[in-house]
């Protein structure tokens, strides 16, 4: 099974509105691409249960929409655990297990998108948390995190793995190593 074979799953999946494509607010050219899942579109979408829930996800959405754009350089973690502290996305450990957060930190509470790779600037985008409920980086919620993107991602692609970049640079264009 090829990459390309897999980018036409996750449109297959967008066309039938088990995925959204998320489109910049801004109407910009997409240089980037994130697919939600319908859990998290109805987060990032709303309704929102008070104006704080409203401004914290309308934030995120511009961050999610500056990264679709693909304007601005983002910054990537080397490491899993060294470093990285104010990077945009980070390969969580393992990374033979291609699970990835997206940091949504102002204002707080800082927000974590969990997603992983179908291509290069292909990210889907399953699940959330606020990074204050996650502990340190070796706690449980962790854990579960990426075991359940792991298994969100096969009930989506049971005949794909999530895509494997060669280097960082495999995975996002426009970044910079932090």
């Amino acid at each position: 099974m090829t990459y390309m074979s897999l980018i036409l799953e996750v449109k297959d999946w967008c066309n039938r509105g088990d995925l959204i494509l998320l489109q910049p607010v801004s109407g910009e050219p997409m240089n980037r691409i994130v697919c939600l899942s319908l859990d998290l579109a109805a987060q990032v979408f709303g309704p929102w249960n008070n104006e704080t829930e409203a401004t914290r996800w309308t934030l995120l959405r511009a961050d999610l929409d500056s990264f679709i754009e693909g304007k601005k350089v983002i910054s990537v973690s080397k490491h899993p655990f060294k470093g990285g502290k104010k990077s945009d996305f980070k390969r969580l450990d393992k990374p033979r297990d291609e699970v990835w957060e997206f940091r949504s930190r102002h204002p707080r509470p800082s927000l974590r998108i969990f997603g992983r790779f179908a291509a290069k600037d292909i990210f889907i985008a399953f699940r959330w948390s606020e990074r204050r409920e996650m502990g340190g980086p070796q706690s449980r919620a962790w854990r579960d995190a990426k075991v359940r993107c792991k298994t969100d991602w096969r009930n989506l692609f049971p005949a794909y793995n999530a895509f494997t970049g060669n280097t960082l640079n495999g995975y996002l264009s426009n970044i910079i190593l932090v």
